[in-house]
């Protein structure tokens, strides 16, 4: 068998044929991709205009530069200091709100920074004629505190409020003490101190010993100066705060070492500001401090402007409440920073019957007690001597139908109780809530005595109360305005307690029907 010596020329000639249709077809599509690649970049120029339109066409870009800048100062306050220069770098309209002179008003200095005097200079230069909020950040350099101090005091008339973070006292000590002019704005101090003293410690005059000295005398002449708040370790001292407070709050941190305090300390501290108007006073949760009273128990201290007072803390904190005479009182907030232990505290409850049953009759309008719980008969003692009541907020209690029963009708106990809040209160039913709110009505419809006063329950919030059932809360929802979920400013918030999504989601899927219905009739309200 032999190959032929040459191919068919006739076939060579088709595939060259063909490879020349390959190569043309090739062309085409090369010519026919440029076409594409062009039309993809002008795509992309014309995709690049409309995202351009949408973002001049979004809610941020036509906000006026008013609003804008409220916003940017709501995220100062918030702690993001450097919103104005970020906010600077995003668009003209942006910037242009930036240069408000309000949003650069809240003045933060850290004394750990990069060149804290020329950044204090360029915040001041923004902020122009504007009232300010000075915040003095010192914690491991203070070499630059001196120079910062004479930025910021010539400046001090325009100050509105001063908050000094030191880790230890002698920083504060030493601002306070250079600040002995007036400060005509100023309303607020806020001092916060890392540093952790025994309280029972021997003065050391190198130091000034363990009080926050020259504060007594600090802000002259400024008439606004009434809201003090300290947070460090241990209590002030007496004679060491100015006269003119009316607002004062001491939170307690946590501590490494174990340290008691005294409540004749505090009372002392009380004692002399006679224009106190709202007390706080703190302890972190999970915190527990042990206060001693180190007299013989009988003192008292008469506080005749105390409109608000706030205790949280362990059962300690609360003794010195049997001690103040508060005849203006209308707001007593009580939370424990501890878990609730299930029953009543015979110890803690002394402290607050005690605190009750001074007086004729308390004038209080909001009783607000939080994880302490109470026995029946000092439920019932508190709210006999309530007439004034409006606001009950009960959290973590074990009160019962028989407490909820006193309230109903004419003869029930707090005849202006308006609100009623219960929140992880396992023995009250639906059905107790339900007769509250039924009775008050039935009474005010049916009976007109003017010389009685009757107010119905206009809002009832119920979190988490296991024999509230669902039906319950529909029933409340259609009289009354009943609330399954947490105010935006809750108290519960920061602990996470009361979040009840899951609860509200199957709320909504099994009585959407009735929530429909009490939506059309506007006879009640559901908040969920």
């Amino acid at each position: 068998m032999h190959f032929r010596s040459t191919c068919d020329p006739n076939l060579i000639q088709t595939m060259r044929e063909h490879e020349q249709a390959v190569a043309s077809i090739d062309d085409e599509i090369e010519a026919l991709m440029r076409t594409v690649r062009q039309l993809q970049y002008k795509k992309f120029q014309h995709q690049k205009k409309i995202k351009e339109c949408k973002g001049r066409m979004t809610l941020a870009r036509r906000l006026p530069p008013e609003i804008l800048a409220t916003i940017f100062e709501e995220c100062v306050r918030d702690g993001w200091t450097r919103t104005p220069l970020m906010a600077s770098h995003v668009c003209s309209e942006w910037r242009i709100a930036a240069n408000v002179p309000s949003v650069w008003s809240h003045v933060y200095v850290n004394c750990d920074a990069k060149d804290p005097q020329g950044r204090t200079r360029f915040w001041l230069k923004k902020s122009r004629g504007t009232l300010l909020r000075v915040t003095i950040d010192v914690r491991n350099d203070a070499s630059q505190l001196p120079g910062v101090m004479k930025i910021l005091l010539q400046q001090m008339p325009r100050w509105r409020v001063l908050n000094i973070n030191t880790t230890l006292l002698w920083q504060v000590n030493y601002i306070l003490t250079l600040c002995n002019r007036p400060a005509p704005e100023l309303c607020v101090l806020d001092i916060s101190i890392v540093q952790e003293f025994d309280d029972t410690m021997a003065q050391t005059p190198m130091e000034g010993g363990n009080d926050i000295v020259g504060l007594a005398n600090s802000f002259p002449q400024s008439p606004h100066f009434h809201t003090l708040r300290i947070n460090r370790n241990i209590l002030p001292s007496h004679g060491t705060l100015p006269l003119s407070i009316t607002d004062l709050s001491i939170t307690l941190p946590r501590h490494s070492t174990r340290t008691k305090l005294s409540v004749d300390k505090l009372l002392h501290v009380l004692g002399s500001l006679q224009h106190l108007q709202s007390f706080s006073l703190v302890l972190l949760r999970g915190q527990e401090r042990e206060f001693e009273v180190t007299s013989n128990g009988t003192r008292s201290v008469v506080l005749s402007d105390l409109t608000t007072l706030i205790v949280v803390g362990s059962r300690d904190t609360f003794a010195f409440l049997p001690h103040l005479l508060t005849p203006a009182l209308t707001r007593l907030h009580l939370r424990s920073s501890l878990d609730p232990l299930g029953y009543p505290d015979e110890q803690m409850a002394s402290y607050i019957r005690r605190f009750v049953e001074q007086g004729e009759y308390l004038g209080i309008e909001i009783l607000d007690l939080h994880d302490i719980d109470l026995s029946m008969s000092d439920f019932s003692t508190c709210l006999a001597r309530s007439p004034r009541l409006r606001d009950l907020r009960l959290h973590e209690s074990e009160i019962t139908d028989s407490i909820i029963k006193t309230l109903n009708g004419a003869e029930g106990y707090c005849p202006l109780l308006k609100r009623l809040d219960l929140r992880w209160c396992g023995h009250v039913t639906g059905r107790a809530l339900i007769d509250l709110v039924e009775s008050r009505l039935y009474h005010i419809d049916n009976f007109d005595n003017p010389s009685y006063s009757l107010t119905a329950i206009d809002r009832i919030t119920v979190i988490n109360c296991a024999f509230v059932g669902e039906q319950d809360v529909i029933r409340l929802a259609q009289t009354t305005t009943c609330q399954v979920v947490m105010e935006a400013n809750d108290y519960c918030r920061m602990f996470g307690c009361c979040q009840n999504e899951r609860y509200r989601r199957r709320l909504q899927y099994h009585c959407a029907k009735e929530i429909a219905e009490i939506i059309h009739n506007k006879s009640g309200k559901l908040v969920f």
